[in-house]
């Protein structure tokens, strides 16, 4: 599916924030638009055709819009004469109303038209996941993301990797040399070090589908500070640690902004309000420089086409 894309236009200066893009992954034309290096704004995708005459067309799969990364609203699959075969109105990641094809309330069948899954938070403010089991998963994509500070200011800041480094040198954090998570550092390590600045985090992390909801989630499994142990240094990553460990440190860094879904900065990750391009996947080792320079945000259409592919799939296409 990587194998053609090429960059078809930048309608606006890269410095600009917000832009139109289009580009093609293998025969499908992605137009999409991006706000602080991330998509924003309206998405279509399109399916080439040849016609009769042997002219090229191109004509619209899906169409949505996204919002700080995330679908928002309705989201439609056309088949190719234009009809209506597919459509979810989307009030967060995780919450949609399926509205065609219409179903009937009968059990058997609600977990198609409804979600079956709400998240909820403990008693330490951190989101339940949905239990998911591997024979539910149909794709499965791993990649890594850098996170940096201009676009991501209340996680990636010195304050938040100075209480995390707290915890790592007293030992309350297992921390590992690698991101299979296998040799733990020892944690005199970390206490002969001192003043050191922040890059960026580096997250680990798996976009999956699963049959039951018939829905996309990512879920992080590693996060790595990238240091700078003095001014002149390179910068180079401090250590890996294992997510899910670190929620219930995360929870603890309360936030005061207008979501009331998103208390702390758990909350925060949960609901994906991070701005991150990815530089590796479990596909393409290291990312093509072909597919790196097209735009950060366009590995992200490649990761939701996955899910457009499986709404066709379901619809018997």
């Amino acid at each position: 599916m990587l194998k053609n894309l090429i960059l078809i236009i930048f309608s606006v200066p890269f410095v600009i924030y917000s832009q139109k893009i289009e580009g093609f992954i293998d025969d499908k034309l992605i137009s999409f638009e991006v706000k602080n290096n991330q998509l924003d704004g309206s998405y279509t995708s399109y399916q080439k055709t040849i016609d009769y005459k042997g002219e090229t067309l191109y004509w619209p799969v899906v169409i949505g819009n996204f919002s700080n990364g995330q679908r928002i609203g309705i989201w439609t699959l056309y088949d190719e004469k234009g009809n209506i075969i597919f459509e979810r109105n989307y009030s967060s990641p995780f919450e949609f109303e399926q509205t065609t094809p219409g179903l009937p309330g009968n059990d058997a069948i609600k977990v198609l038209s409804k979600p079956v899954y709400f998240p909820q938070k403990d008693s330490s403010g951190i989101y339940n996941y949905y239990p998911l089991q591997e024979r539910e998963v149909a794709i499965l994509n791993r990649n890594w993301r850098e996170l940096w500070p201009g676009f991501n200011a209340e996680l990636v800041n010195q304050n938040v990797f100075d209480t995390i480094f707290k915890y790592l040198a007293n030992g309350q954090l297992k921390a590992f040399s690698q991101d299979q998570f296998v040799d733990t550092i020892p944690r005199a390590q970390f206490q002969e070090l001192n003043n050191l600045e922040l890059v960026s985090f580096r997250i680990k992390e798996d976009f999956f589908i699963d049959n039951t909801r018939q829905m996309s989630e990512t879920r992080i499994i590693g996060l790595c500070p990238v240091v700078k142990k003095n001014k002149d240094a390179e910068p180079e990553e401090l250590c890996w640690i294992y997510y899910p460990w670190l929620r219930p440190i995360l929870s603890e860094q309360k936030l005061n902004i207008a979501d009331p879904k998103i208390e702390n900065l758990e909350n925060l990750i949960f609901y994906r309000q991070i701005n991150g391009s990815v530089y590796k996947d479990n596909q393409i080792n290291p990312l093509s420089e072909e597919f790196s320079r097209i735009h950060p945000a366009f590995y992200d259409c490649y990761i939701f086409e996955l899910e457009h592919d499986y709404w066709n799939k379901i619809m018997g296409n």
